[in-house]
């Protein structure tokens, strides 16, 4: 393949609407333009994090962030310029992952850290917001239950439990999306490679 044109930004800062990315045959992970492109080797890659952000009403858009042992990071969106979902886009992203992850050797793969969640996630952060939204889920299921009707219809006290549970799991899920976790490269998370 000639090259993976994408969004993406070096060290925090936009480059291009469509930088191309290239894994050389010499096992190199290369970016820019014609005459000045820049490289480094897929050895120095010390950690690969993928999450997915979800747009209002959309499906939601892969991220991956790149980070080499010079201090180096690449972040890639399978996104449009706007940061809306495009399937187009989606597509590239997932094989330029899919590509990255096979050229990357056994020993490799043993030192990169395969993280999930978002990019300044960390397990007490993950902890912190599971805490959080739990405590305004049970706060608002115990004032609902106490200021129940006696009256109330049949229906509303299992529904008001499954409306806390249902609260109680959205929470773990925000929780975890914050909390970092490792992946196995071999298997790419379905839930952060969206198509």
């Amino acid at each position: 393949m000639d090259g993976y044109s994408l969004n993406t930004s070096i060290d925090g800062a936009l480059q291009s609407r469509d930088l191309v990315l290239r894994i050389t045959g010499d096992l190199r992970l290369e970016w820019g333009k014609d005459p000045v492109r820049e490289a480094r080797s897929l050895a120095d890659i010390t950690e690969i994090r993928l999450w997915a952000e979800k747009p209002k009403i959309a499906d939601p858009a892969g991220r991956a962030l790149i980070r080499f042992a010079d201090g180096k990071t690449i972040k890639v969106s399978g996104a449009s310029v706007t940061g809306a979902p495009d399937r187009v886009r989606a597509r590239t992203y997932l094989e330029f992952l899919r590509h990255l992850h096979r050229c990357l050797d056994t020993r490799q793969k043993t030192e990169i850290r395969f993280l999930r969640g978002f990019a300044k996630g960390s397990p007490v952060k993950g902890w912190t917001v599971f805490a959080v939204c739990a405590a305004v889920d049970l706060a608002l299921f115990v004032f609902l239950w106490t200021n129940m009707r006696a009256d109330a219809q049949w229906f509303v006290r299992p529904g008001l439990i499954i409306f806390g549970l249902l609260g109680l799991a959205a929470a773990a899920s925000i929780g975890q999306a914050t909390y970092g976790r490792r992946y196995d490269p071999a298997r790419l998370p379905r839930d952060l490679t969206p198509l």
